[in-house]
């Protein structure tokens, strides 16, 4: 970096200019891509890429920023390319700011922070443009350009290193757990209904929700922040929706009754907390006998989702009935063949999926890195007026 000292030394040693980013760049609204025919064209929503279709919008480079959604998916194009209305375009004044430079600026700007909304997280064109942003002289854009971006991309080179090992390990795992809940004969395998008592879940809705106070769990959380088992929950009611609300006890298996893909649904949560927890609709608690880990385990397995395939019924949205539900078989060693298992592979798959270990923590350390480093470098004194 001692290139770029130099160059602010040379080129703004009294600091850098700052600009709002409407004098430097036109922000565009998107259109639907509904009515245009498949082709090679990228269409960008604040998600991402949603299609390919046969007409462009606009030409990069430009800097496509989300509206609405996730805010903070900041994307840099090139070529030809069409955007939706969830997702701003940007026609930029390359006089004055690289377009690259503008990409990493407003990475290191964190868009995601300045949400305009209460409901769906939305940012207004009248705040954008009043974004001050710094805008040091050319030489010493290019100059910060060149290294983030060499950054980037070995970052992108390790990451993908990293993103196959974690791939091969996540089959290492699911082979290993199938391997394991694969029994010779003469282990009993009973229906879910002669060892577990089911009940439908029926609490508190995502509006309930608070800061602190009583544990709950809602399905919509099972999917996306829970695994095989979960002894804290996310979110929290007060006494009264608590008191009101279908509670799993220690040990119980909470389990989803719907879902958008065959692959999710019955996807289970084994609690362990050291106390009851409120549950939402759209879930089976399931009290039993058996380890509440091993059993998760088993939901997650081949031989479940092989069982389980035969009862989904529904078209956009895939349900499981609670009689179908039943009808599922489950192998029931002794137990402390169950925790040896348990044990076993709950070990794996702290390794695979834990964040804070293994190849998911070496790939958030890889984020980090790249963020201190652009964070340092776009920092700058601004110019006095």
């Amino acid at each position: 970096m001692s290139r770029i000292d130099d160059l602010i030394k040379e080129l703004c040693p009294d600091g850098v200019e700052f600009r709002n980013l409407g004098d430097i760049a036109r922000l565009k609204n998107g259109k639907d891509h509904k009515p245009l025919g498949d082709g090679d064209i990228p269409v960008y929503g604040s998600g991402g890429i949603l299609r390919h279709v046969n007409q462009h919008m606009a030409f990069g480079p430009s800097v496509l920023i989300p509206r609405k959604g996730s805010l903070g998916n900041i994307f840099f194009v090139e070529g030809p390319f069409w955007n939706v209305d969830t997702i701003f375009s940007t026609e930029i004044d390359e006089s004055a700011i690289e377009p690259r430079f503008l990409f990493h600026l407003l990475l290191h700007l964190r868009l995601d922070e300045m949400n305009q909304a209460g409901g769906v997280p939305s940012q207004t064109q009248r705040a954008l443009n009043r974004l001050r942003l710094p805008v040091p002289p050319l030489e010493v854009q290019r100059e910060i350009v060149r290294i983030l971006d060499a950054f980037t991309e070995l970052e992108a080179e390790l990451e993908a290193e990293l993103e196959a090992e974690l791939e091969a390990r996540k089959k290492q795992y699911e082979y290993y757990r199938d391997q394991l809940l694969t029994f010779p004969e003469g282990v009993d395998w009973k229906s879910i209904s002669e060892f577990a008592d089911i009940t439908r879940g029926n609490g508190p809705q995502k509006k309930d929700f608070l800061e602190a106070g009583h544990p709950c769990i809602h399905y919509g959380q099972i999917y996306t922040h829970y695994g095989i088992s979960g002894n804290e929950t996310k979110s929290f009611i007060d006494g009264t929706i608590f008191a009101k609300s279908k509670t799993a006890s220690p040990g119980d298996l909470i389990v989803t009754d719907t879902s958008e893909n065959d692959e999710d649904l019955a996807k289970a949560v084994a609690w362990i907390g050291a106390n009851d927890v409120a549950v939402s609709n759209h879930t089976f608690i399931l009290k039993h006998d058996l380890d509440p880990e091993y059993l998760s385990l088993f939901f997650s397995s081949a031989g479940f989702q092989r069982q389980k395939r035969r009862y989904i019924y529904g078209t956009k949205v895939r349900t499981i009935s609670q009689r179908s539900l039943e009808k599922i078989k489950v192998p029931v060693p002794p137990k402390p063949k169950q925790v040896e298992i348990r044990k076993k592979l709950m070990t794996l798959y702290s390794l695979v999926n834990d964040i804070s270990s293994g190849l998911p923590a070496e790939i958030e350390a890889r984020r980090k890195q790249y963020e201190y480093y652009r964070d340092k470098l776009l920092t700058f004194k601004e110019k006095a007026s």
